[in-house]
């Protein structure tokens, strides 16, 4: 797993986090299925669009359960987008369905590299 430091994380987390690029995590307490979330897994909308890939994903210090996905957006010049895990919908090994309409996701909090 490789991890890396994030200005946004003291933006968005409660508590102190770190970027994870790569690795396998849970989205729930202890006993959950860990779910792999590794770069490149495509993000859709609510209305079955693509909307972009993972980046990576904000991990609580405390409690080491994701907080945030690290969205990359599916336009060239587009930032780096916070959605927190709370708006996923379905996820599986290949992609991650989201709540959010496309237009919501590139609305957002924006990352900012440390």
């Amino acid at each position: 797993m490789r991890s890396v430091g994030c200005l946004a994380a003291e933006l968005v987390c409660d508590s102190p986090c770190r970027l994870m690029e790569s690795g396998v995590t849970v989205l729930a307490p202890a006993g959950a299925t860990p779910v792999g979330l590794a770069r490149g897994m495509a993000v859709f909308a609510a209305g079955g669009e693509l909307a972009g890939w993972i980046a990576g994903v904000l991990i609580d210090d405390d409690t080491q359960l994701a907080s945030h996905l690290l969205v990359r957006m599916t336009t060239l010049a587009a930032p780096y987008h916070l959605a927190p895990v709370t708006l996923i919908t379905v996820v599986n090994e290949e992609m991650i369905h989201l709540v959010l309409a496309s237009r919501e996701i590139g609305e957002l909090p924006v990352h900012h590299p440390a």
